[in-house]
């Protein structure tokens, strides 16, 4: 994991977008609920959430939205963006280190 904080954000973040364009592959969130990406969406290049328009299924629902990438989860909050309306519309926040 330490390797992982030696690599910039912005290649991390087009790596795992990488990752979510296999819809073949599920994952599982913190709260047990099965996630199965459809679409990973576009990279965002400006200020804003890293991912735009994706459309994943959770359990049974497809859900649409956007998608955060950080270290870790505490990063959410270092970041402000629980306060920034440009976040609103996530609907994944993707994380290596779940630290909260």
């Amino acid at each position: 994991m330490n390797d992982l904080y030696s690599i910039p954000e912005q290649v991390l973040q087009r790596a795992v977008h990488v990752l979510l364009s296999n819809p073949a592959q599920q994952y599982t969130t913190t709260t047990g609920k099965r996630i199965q990406i459809l679409a990973p969406g576009r990279l965002n290049v400006h200020e804003g959430p890293d991912y735009l328009d994706m459309a994943m299924l959770l359990g049974s629902d497809v859900v649409l939205g956007s998608g955060e990438f950080h270290r870790n989860t505490s990063d959410w909050k270092k970041h402000n963006h629980d306060s920034d309306d440009r976040y609103k519309s996530v609907v994944l926040h993707i994380v290596l280190n779940h630290d909260e």
